[in-house]
């Protein structure tokens, strides 16, 4: 799990898409000093009533709070969201600009050459924004002064 692979007592973290704020509860049973943005005012409130610091936030767009955006943070996690912002260098300029000096930013998002190899194009809809194969999502990254050093590829 995370806690083994990176550890997150007295660490600042923040989640992108925090929705209900589940993960970062579990990761404040860490010890963990977490915050979350989502861009749903519903979710935001649910994440709260569990304890969790939210606020409603586009990352990538105007409405990013300079207190967010001037806060540094050794771990900043995006499930599913990369491929639903409308403006991808704008997301990752704004995930850098968040990040510690050794900060890690871990995201999901699904893989382009597996939704066409194995042929579900039910995937490709007006929600997903953008698609990126493993080189494509490298270069974003570089463009913000980011790197890959570890992927998986989950296949199902």
């Amino acid at each position: 799990m995370l806690n083994e692979r990176f550890e997150v007592a007295g660490k600042n973290i923040l989640e992108i898409g925090c929705n209900d704020g589940f993960l970062l509860s579990r990761l404040a049973g860490f010890n963990a000093v977490v915050k979350g943005l989502d861009a749903s005012s519903k979710m935001v409130s649910l994440a709260k009533s569990s304890g969790v610091d939210a606020e409603v936030s586009i990352v990538g767009g105007e409405d990013l709070s300079a207190q967010s955006i001037q806060k540094k943070y050794d771990l900043i996690i995006a499930n599913n969201v990369v491929n639903h912002s409308d403006k991808p260098r704008e997301f990752m300029a704004a995930v850098s600009q968040m990040l510690g000096p050794n900060g890690t930013f871990i995201f999901e998002q699904p893989y382009w050459g597996s939704t066409v190899d194995s042929l579900k194009l039910d995937q490709v809809y007006h929600e997903h924004i953008s698609y990126f194969s493993l080189k494509s999502i490298a270069s974003l990254l570089s463009r913000s002064g980011m790197y890959i050093y570890d992927f998986d590829l989950n296949i199902l």
